[in-house]
């Protein structure tokens, strides 16, 4: 696949470069509509959609891989402060897309970013909000790079 949409997932790292830098994180592209940002405490599923992006946290959990989808939830807390910088031109068939990207980089730096260095103290109250859910993903390929992203940050956890 190779469309607008795959190129837009393509060009992730590049909305996320600060945030990357700042927290010390990589980005891997793990399907063609998703890219995983990660350090060796926290993993960020950057999910692209045909109108907009989302972010989900992947942790492991009971020995569980779980998957969060909490961009609603994030963006609960994000302000003006969030949306700067946003593109205008009409002509831009993926300003929306990238308009989310760029909202989504400033709002987890300017809010969430405790989440960027691996704080769950926040995960309790997502659980109990209404925005809460579980995504499974059965494309075995792409869970088994997810995985070894898990893998690698529990064998770097200053707990082993």
């Amino acid at each position: 696949m190779n469309d607008i949409f795959t190129r837009m997932n393509d060009e992730v790292p590049k909305y996320m470069e600060n945030i990357c830098k700042k927290y010390k994180m990589k980005c891997q592209k793990i399907s063609d509509l998703e890219t995983a940002m990660y350090n060796e405490k926290s993993c960020l599923l950057i999910v692209i959609d045909r109108f907009d992006a989302g972010v989900e946290v992947v942790m492991r959990e009971d020995g569980m891989t779980k998957e969060y989808p909490c961009w609603n939830y994030f963006a609960l807390k994000f302000d003006a402060a969030d949306r700067v910088g946003l593109i205008t031109d009409p002509k831009d068939v993926m300003k929306d897309v990238k308009n989310y990207l760029i909202v989504m980089a400033n709002g987890l730096d300017n809010k969430w970013g405790a989440v960027l260095e691996g704080d769950k103290s926040w995960l309790e109250d997502y659980k109990q909000s209404d925005w809460c859910s579980e995504r499974k993903c059965f494309v075995e390929e792409r869970n088994l790079l997810l995985n070894a992203i898990l893998d690698s940050m529990e064998e770097t956890s200053p707990a082993k």
